[in-house]
């Protein structure tokens, strides 16, 4: 996985006299200004092929199955999804009318979390879904 902040963004860090860079951590944001809080928040977006790793590990597969196991599991997991997935249209339609502008690799992945949902949740009957 790469790591955060970057060499370059880390040594910018280090020469601003307005971050608190001993308070900056590979893992931590905090002390930071503005500038490059807002750039270490572009990198962390720009590391996709790094969270599809993260979301592959075996971990996971043992995180949702503690959560689909409680009464309200499942509801709320897909509770959380339906906010997620509103968030994205959200931010992708800001950024179609041009109120906010993402940087050209953001906004391909904006784009497709939200044409590539899980095939469970796309619909359909169950005879569709197995097709699939």
């Amino acid at each position: 996985m790469s790591q955060v902040p970057s060499v370059d963004l880390a040594r910018a860090i280090a020469r601003c006299p307005h971050c608190r860079s001993a308070e900056a951590s590979t893992s931590s944001r905090d002390g930071l200004c503005e500038v490059h809080r807002a750039r270490w928040n572009l990198e962390t977006c720009m590391n996709g092929v790094a969270d599809r790793e993260v979301m592959a590990a075996p971990h996971l597969e043992s995180l949702l199955r503690r959560a689909l196991s409680t009464e309200q599991g499942g509801t709320q997991f897909l509770a959380a999804y339906e906010r997620q997935a509103r968030a994205l249209d959200a931010v992708w339609e800001a950024h179609r009318r041009g109120a906010v502008h993402l940087p050209q690799a953001v906004a391909d992945k904006v784009e497709e979390a939200r044409e590539t949902p899980p095939r469970f949740l796309r619909g359909g009957t169950m005879d569709t879904i197995r097709a699939r």
